[in-house]
């Protein structure tokens, strides 16, 4: 968490680093959520309210403790990576996998869906398309803001 916290307590909460954090989180949150809803709504699972917000929660909360490692990790493609578009493509593909492994492991402890291959493949081909939606809404939110 040390580059969270750094963030954190810097001081400049008004920093651009700030800012994108912000917005990273709450889309992620956001589209997490509607995604989730859609998949056991298509899938026609029943799961209740208590146990779609705890899970919710915790992939929440697993993505943020992810987050860290995974911006060490790829720390070094700076000189690689050139376009800031780059390197949140590189942190979504990075965390994909261990995402979706924790969205297992949710899906099978708390969410106790019936039909637990359709619903993880579904969370899975979703994933590039949420990246793909966040790397259009971050280029026209940076068009907006210059003209």
């Amino acid at each position: 968490m040390g580059i969270l916290i750094e963030l954190y307590f810097s001081g400049n909460g008004n920093s651009d680093d700030m800012k994108t954090f912000g917005l990273i989180f709450i889309y992620y949150a956001v589209v997490t959520m509607l995604l989730l809803h859609v998949i056991l709504k298509r899938t026609h699972e029943q799961v209740s309210k208590i146990r779609f917000i705890s899970g919710t929660l915790l992939l929440y909360i697993m993505a943020i403790i992810l987050l860290d490692p995974v911006l060490i990790m790829i720390s070094g493609l700076d000189t690689v990576v050139q376009s800031p578009g780059a390197g949140l493509l590189a942190i979504f593909l990075v965390m994909l996998p261990i995402v979706v492994f924790f969205f297992y492991l949710i899906n099978v402890f708390v969410y106790r869906t019936k039909d637990k291959q359709k619903v993880l493949y579904l969370f899975m081909a979703a994933q590039p398309i949420v990246a793909i939606l966040f790397l259009i809404l971050l280029t026209v939110g940076s068009f907006f803001c210059l003209i």
